[in-house]
């Protein structure tokens, strides 16, 4: 799932997704190839996927020194206090 992004001209609502104990999303910024092949950050389009994302996820990026080349995850604790469980992780985890 790619938090934030446009279906149709609008997002995802936030009571629809959910996430599991087992997500990890990973962050970084947005590049293209250099004149020498190599990537290069493209700092537009790494703005232009910021604005994108949730606010509490914009805030948590922040708080890390904002997307940068190297991948940041979200997950465990801090994922889980801004969507809700999914049901079937719920489900998964209850005793039987």
């Amino acid at each position: 799932m790619r938090l934030g992004v446009h279906h149709r001209s609008r997002r995802v609502p936030h009571d629809r997704i959910c996430v599991t104990s087992r997500a990890n999303l990973g962050f970084h910024a947005a590049w293209d190839f250099g004149s020498n092949g190599r990537e290069v950050t493209n700092p537009d389009a790494t703005q232009m996927l910021y604005s994108f994302y949730p606010s509490p996820v914009r805030r948590w990026i922040a708080a890390r020194g904002g997307l940068k080349p190297q991948m940041i995850f979200l997950r465990g604790k801090q994922l889980m206090s801004m969507y809700r469980p999914c049901y079937l992780d719920a489900q998964a985890s209850s005793p039987r």
